[in-house]
């Protein structure tokens, strides 16, 4: 216990000795450690918003649809629908762990306007209750939502669809669809409010209209194409697999499609997969930085030929010798990693509550992967101690070889060395 309560002394002292190399060896790994927490604060953060915008924007918990439907997707077949939604919701909203239930449907609307006419996507949903629009970053640009949840011929467009268009909250204009029943019908609505919405897949020409109000004019007879089904925890899948079983028991839902959000997303596969796929990238990077660290502890070696003689010939074994370089590895990568991933975590925590605005930036034509145009980094606890520590081993590991050469000093040629 002397010997090596000694050397730890030794090793502080060499550290402080030379403070250029120890800042060499030191910064590198602290530069990576506050850059991949930072990093992998982003990713994570950018992974989360993902999957709360598929579940609260697109899909749901559970998603029930007719089979039917499912199988044609491709064409959008609104006879196809969940006939008596109404009453299906009622059920759904019985089974235990059900807390809300949002019917939609999505179609394509022909917009004329000026003589021209465009096609635009059009959302059916509860305008009051469905998580898409009441998203904290949504962004209000004109109108209000005053009168709009009491009549149903007012709508809201997203920014672009305004700008595009050439059009304001209140104006009007009128559209054309293809029916449930493959005719036609017509309609003039009222613009009640303009948004930018803070996912990026619906900032293109997006119109929101009052469910009911949609499904009479797409002759649905107050049907949806799909109920999004939203548990009390949606994160907590042992919770979700348990909501599933009971509606698939219950006699009255028979017929229907229930699908969990991980098993119906093509994101689910990637997203299992993050953590291994984040923390491989991490190793490399510390893997590069730990060479300037590998690099400093050859030539300090090859720099103290002669120390590592005199210590030798003082009685101090070769083993011994090897650990003194280890230890001054040891303090330099434990202090490195300490303070950059402190840093990193004071960084994120900074951007994690204010947000960092990711609009007029590649994110923003990264459409179908739900990404949120305010991004809010964040990690875990255990995350900063997984990567804090992944570096600090890294840098350890990769000095056993260059410690390794104090081992084949002779003490008698090194203290004819004259370096």
């Amino acid at each position: 216990m002397k010997t090596f309560s000694l050397l730890c002394n030794m090793a502080w002292k060499n550290i402080k000795r030379n403070k250029r190399r120890t800042v060499l060896s030191g910064g590198a790994l602290f530069l990576v450690s506050f850059v991949i927490c930072f990093w992998m604060a982003m990713e994570y953060g950018s992974m989360d918003d993902m999957k709360f915008n598929i579940v609260h924007h697109q899909f749901g918990t559970i998603r029930v649809r007719n089979p039917e439907y499912t199988k044609n997707e491709r064409i959008n077949p609104l006879s196809l629908n969940i006939e008596d939604t109404s009453s299906v919701i009622e059920q759904l909203l019985q089974v235990e762990g059900v807390t809300q239930v949002e019917p939609v449907i999505s179609s394509g609307i022909a917009v004329y306007k000026d003589g021209e006419t465009t096609i635009s996507p059009v959302l059916g949903i509860n305008l009051q209750t469905h998580y898409l629009l009441r998203d904290k970053d949504n962004q209000l640009v004109a109108g209000n939502f005053e009168d709009l949840y009491l009549n149903p011929k007012k709508v809201i467009v997203t920014d672009r669809f305004a700008k595009n268009k050439g059009l304001d909250a209140g104006d009007k204009f009128t559209f054309m669809v293809r029916t449930a029943n493959n005719g036609t019908n017509a309609s003039t609505v009222t613009i009640g409010a303009i948004v930018h919405l803070s996912n990026g897949d619906y900032s293109g020409d997006y119109i929101f209209m009052d469910f009911l109000e949609l499904s009479r004019i797409l002759r649905m007879n107050g049907n949806a194409s799909e109920l999004q089904v939203f548990t009390e925890d949606w994160e907590n899948n042992s919770l979700t697999e348990a909501v599933l079983s009971r509606l698939q028991a219950n006699d009255d839902l028979k017929g229907l499609e229930m699908t969990p959000w991980l098993k119906g997303t093509a994101f689910a596969s990637m997203i299992q997969f993050a953590d291994l796929i984040y923390f491989v990238c991490a190793l490399i990077f510390f893997m590069l930085a730990s060479t300037v660290i590998f690099n400093s502890t050859m030539m300090s070696v090859m720099e103290r030929k002669k120390e590592i003689g005199s210590l030798l010939s003082l009685g101090m074994t070769p083993r011994s010798v090897q650990l003194l370089f280890l230890l001054e590895t040891i303090f330099v990568s434990a202090i490195a990693a300490i303070l950059g991933t402190l840093l990193g975590a004071l960084v994120v925590n900074i951007t994690g509550t204010h947000g960092i605005n990711l609009a007029n930036s590649a994110y923003e034509v990264m459409e179908g992967f739900s990404l949120k145009m305010m991004l809010y980094p964040h990690l875990s606890l255990g995350k900063y101690f997984e990567f804090g520590f992944t570096g600090f081993a890294v840098a350890v590991i990769a000095c056993i070889i260059p410690s390794r050469m104090a081992l084949k000093v002779e003490p008698s040629e090194a203290l004819r060395n004259e370096n």
